[in-house]
């Protein structure tokens, strides 16, 4: 069953994704049919003014992490995917602030070095994050769009190998709801570069070798593409 999550995971997002996108032509379709709306609603913006499908990489650092020394080419081999998809409503003069809604999917895994039996653990972490953004000023239009929330996230289906039963550090937790906040920056829409931080520090079902819940973090980059609705 575990091995199954991903592949339901990337199903919905495909529904997730086309059910937004096919949203305004299946509006259009019953203005044809003859239904009728209000004239302002007509001729006013959508609700909805963009939405945005993205694929990537994600790193977990944490207890159980294989780069504890933080070595950025390890975080490199170490990655593991990541999904997304989204939608935002922008305002301003130049549409400089944002609102939006995000669902982000990441796949992390982690393993004890220098053991003669590695502890690991793999998790699947479905976030749900409602976040502001704003677009840097004096600088070219779209390049640096920072955001930040958080919001629900979904722990589905963890899996452990060779944790201890008589440790109280270790606690092999199944699949529940805990929380997350998620900072980054996108540019051009082309490309969403952040960090997840989970209120929970377990994550990856250990406390830490001296007992002292620290948070674990997931690193992010997906490559984006943004519908725009209002033109």
């Amino acid at each position: 069953m575990p091995t199954r999550i991903p592949y339901v995971i990337t199903f919905v997002f495909l529904f997730v994704a086309g059910s937004l996108l096919f949203a305004p032509a299946q509006a259009q379709g019953l203005q044809g049919l003859g239904v009728e709306e209000d004239e302002e609603e007509a001729s006013g913006s959508p609700f909805i003014h963009g939405v945005k499908i993205g694929f990537g990489i994600n790193t977990y650092q944490g207890d159980l992490s294989r780069n504890p020394n933080n070595n950025v080419l390890k975080y490199a081999t170490s990655a593991n995917p990541s999904a997304m998809v989204g939608v935002d409503w922008r305002f301003g003069e130049f549409e400089q602030y944002g609102l939006n809604t995000t669902l982000q999917y990441n796949r992390v895994a982690g393993k004890t070095t220098g053991q003669n039996v590695p502890l690991e653990f793999t998790n699947n972490l479905l976030a749900l994050d409602f976040t502001a953004d704003y677009d840097l000023p004096y600088i070219q239009q779209g390049l640096f769009r920072v955001f930040l929330g958080g919001g629900p996230l979904f722990v589905i289906e963890p899996t452990y190998e060779n944790f201890p039963t008589d440790d109280d550090r270790f606690d092999e937790l199944g699949s529940r709801v805990t929380g997350s906040f998620v900072a980054g920056v996108s540019m051009f829409d082309t490309f969403r570069i952040g960090v997840r931080v989970p209120t929970s520090g377990m994550i990856d079902g250990h406390t830490g070798i001296d007992g002292v819940k620290r948070p674990d973090y997931v690193g992010f980059i997906d490559i984006t593409y943004r519908f725009d609705l209002l033109r």
